[in-house]
């Protein structure tokens, strides 16, 4: 409470509460066990000028100090007004706890649904993949190998288009097969062999069968060719899948 809202309380100018104070600081041999904080109301003046009035701030303890030099029926509106002052204080706890409970209970509420709307989309996650998870296991256990022209095929069937050639172009471009051009003369032309590169070998993409081509009963050459694993499929599935993505 301030020395101005004393001075409105119990009817005495302000100046009048302000002696009194002070009659009471220089009497007062304790004066650290008091409070009595000088404080200065500012008030704007024109031409940049301001006033500065001295008031007390008092505490509940400075008060009734300070009340008892007054007669009883300004103690009582003094006392009467730090009740009311304490009730209101009280009362303003009372709705900040149950403000902070109803905060509460809504946080609780909100973190519960969060939890329940990301398990919700985990639950989704992992029945939209259902399908391809169980097709990349039995892939990947498999024990036959497929040509490339079947990879191609598989491919095109889960969402990115390409032919077997494009797809060899793309083996040989991205070094996962080595081409070998070599002559046929019972096609009289060119045809193309594949083996795989060191790396596509060591990561066991492919399985490669040789085959002695006779010629006159004698072999003419050995004729690579080129099978995709079980490893292999699912390694490419998963990489044009996520070429189809972008």
């Amino acid at each position: 409470m301030t020395s101005l809202q004393i001075a409105e309380i119990t009817g005495k100018t302000h100046s009048n509460v302000m002696r009194d104070i002070r009659n009471i600081l220089e009497q007062l041999e304790e004066k650290h066990k008091f409070n009595f904080e000088l404080m200065f109301k500012i008030t704007k003046l024109g031409n940049n000028a301001e006033r500065k009035d001295p008031y007390y701030l008092l505490t509940k303890k400075d008060c009734l100090l300070l009340a008892s030099g007054y007669d009883a029926n300004l103690r009582a509106k003094i006392i009467n007004r730090w009740e009311e002052l304490e009730e209101n204080k009280r009362e303003l706890s009372r709705k900040d706890l149950a403000l902070m409970v109803l905060q509460a209970e809504e946080e609780k509420e909100r973190l519960a649904l969060e939890v329940q709307k990301k398990e919700e989309e985990k639950q989704a996650i992992i029945e939209e993949t259902k399908p391809a998870v169980v097709f990349t296991e039995c892939v990947k256990n498999a024990s036959t190998n497929i040509l490339v022209r079947d990879l191609a095929k598989l491919i095109t069937q889960n969402g990115y288009t390409i032919g077997e050639y494009r797809l060899y172009d793309w083996l040989v471009e991205n070094k996962y097969l080595i081409r070998h051009k070599r002559w046929s003369r019972s096609k009289n032309k060119y045809l193309f062999d594949y083996t795989p590169t060191q790396r596509a070998a060591e990561m066991k993409l492919f399985f490669v069968t040789e085959n002695a081509i006779m010629q006159g009963g004698n072999p003419t050459f050995i004729k690579h060719t080129c099978c995709v694993t079980g490893k292999g499929q699912v390694y490419f599935l998963n990489k044009f899948k996520s070429l189809a993505a972008v």
